[in-house]
């Protein structure tokens, strides 16, 4: 064979493999995009897929706290609208308290509530009066374990009339016992509350304390001697990210303080 034929023949099997990869070429490009289109088609079903069960999670959600909001609505209107009947006895307005101070405790201030309740009961004499004090007990050692539960502290503290002690629960806060009533005991925190408040057997954690900056606390009676000038109290540190209602500032605060660091 001669060499022209030899070249042609040569020059015919590059074009012949030329022709085969470019072929190959096209089917894979063609396979890949047809991937490709497959591929991200999937995803977009499975995106819109994830968005329309996390709609129907955000429905559900927002329709349950709905039905909750309302019928807790139409609870607490029952239950006060049964406490201010004239016809209520002593016993059933300490039940109803109870009640109100379960379900509503963390957003309703009710020392003054039980309070006048007990004022009424001293009037008359009545034998109730200490189940009022055991009911306002249960609902304040209830909010406490939720407290605890949330990061906070309870440390026991004891004081005699005009001595002054720190507690490790709301360091460096100095309480200082100036009395002891029949209603409870009279108490001094510098810094802070430089004036004498008093601290009632009805306080509530979640809804009655004092702050200074970020430390957030209460106190509650837990026993009293007056004849010996003594009481025991609890002392609660609310958990630092417990944004009670009384306290919405604070949630501005933070909302604000997060949208500055984001932008």
């Amino acid at each position: 064979m001669s060499a022209p034929e030899d070249h042609g023949q040569r020059t015919n099997g590059r074009d012949k493999l030329d022709t085969v990869v470019k072929g190959i070429g096209a089917l894979l490009v063609s396979a890949a995009i047809t991937f490709y289109g497959v591929h991200s088609d999937a995803k977009q079903v499975e995106i819109a897929e994830r968005n329309r069960k996390a709609q129907v999670l955000v429905q559900t959600l927002s329709s349950r706290e709905t039905a909750t909001s309302d019928m807790r609505a139409k609870m607490f209107t029952t239950l006060v609208e049964h406490y201010f009947e004239n016809t209520a006895d002593e016993s059933t307005r300490v039940v109803i308290l109870e009640l109100i101070g379960h379900n509503f405790g963390d957003h309703l201030y009710l020392r003054p509530l039980f309070q006048r309740l007990d004022a009424r009961l001293r009037a008359k004499g009545s034998d109730q009066r200490p189940a009022l004090r055991a009911a306002a007990h249960n609902i304040a050692q209830s909010q406490l374990r939720r407290i605890v539960g949330s990061g906070g502290e309870v440390c026991p503290l004891e004081l005699a009339v005009g001595e002054t002690r720190t507690s490790p629960c709301i360091q460096p806060v100095r309480l200082t016992l100036r009395a002891v009533t029949e209603d409870g005991a009279l108490v001094t925190a510098e810094p802070g509350e430089p004036e004498d408040f008093e601290v009632s057997w009805f306080e509530l954690p979640l809804s009655n304390h004092g702050m200074l900056g970020e430390l957030e606390y209460t106190l509650l009676l837990s026993q009293t001697a007056r004849e010996a000038g003594r009481a025991r109290f609890q002392v609660v540190r609310l958990p630092l990210n417990q944004y009670s209602p009384d306290n919405r500032l604070r949630m501005d605060q933070l909302i604000a303080d997060l949208t500055v660091e984001d932008f």
